[in-house]
């Protein structure tokens, strides 16, 4: 998970909320006091604040705006006395496609960063 940031945001990096939700039309809007960003939630309309919080008491809530963290994932080889990673890929079936070695093969495993 990568925290909200307006200018990751204007640069057309993707917003969803805490929970996973897709946020789509995401809008600042100047004119409003406090919840500057409006955007469309599963159909209904929900607004946040310029960093991305649902409410500005300070909680942690599923409907913040966070950025998705890309994902990663790897094939494992036994390479006889060590275990080796290939090359990272943005997916498990692209990962699936490029197995390098089927007789040293062990599995495709997604890499969390935190």
């Amino acid at each position: 998970m990568i925290p909200f940031n307006i200018e990751r945001f204007r640069a057309g990096e993707t917003v969803i909320t805490r929970d996973g939700r897709i946020v789509k039309d995401l809008t600042y809007m100047e004119s409003r006091k406090q919840y500057k960003l409006v955007g469309t939630v599963n159909g209904g309309l929900l607004s946040w604040t310029i960093d991305g919080k649902f409410s500005t008491e300070g909680d942690v809530l599923p409907a913040d705006l966070i950025h998705p963290q890309p994902e990663m994932w790897v094939n494992v080889y036994d390479r006889g006395d060590i275990f080796v990673a290939g090359h990272i890929h943005n997916s498990e079936e692209d990962s699936k496609n490029k197995i390098l070695s089927k007789e040293q093969y062990i599995g495709t495993y997604k890499l969390v960063k935190e």
